[in-house]
């Protein structure tokens, strides 16, 4: 597939491995870091017409306000197959393949 655009979280991921973060402050520093990451390229992605964009907003809203990581786990799998429908390309892990 070619993606119209990558949203690289690398280094939140590498930052944050999964197993440490809990249900307290580390899940909302994680959080919030992903959420304004997923907005700050919101310009971006809007530029293809293609795009649902009020699908993204209503996701991205929804993960803002989670309160622990099992609802942020449920918003996060409905954002992925949002991307993959779309043609967005989240970069978690390093692949070798990260495209700027």
């Amino acid at each position: 597939m070619n993606w119209l655009v990558t949203i690289d979280l690398i280094d939140i991921w590498n930052k944050y491995p999964s197993d440490e973060i809990t249900d307290g402050d580390k899940f909302l520093e994680v959080r919030d870091e992903v959420v304004k990451r997923l907005r700050a390229k919101k310009d971006e992605i809007e530029k293809f017409p293609s795009v649902s964009m009020f699908e993204f907003d209503s996701i991205i809203d929804c993960l803002e306000i989670t309160e622990d990581m099992d609802e942020f786990n449920d918003y996060w799998s409905q954002l992925y197959d949002w991307a993959d429908d779309h043609g967005v390309w989240i970069a978690t892990m390093f692949t070798g393949l990260v495209q700027k």
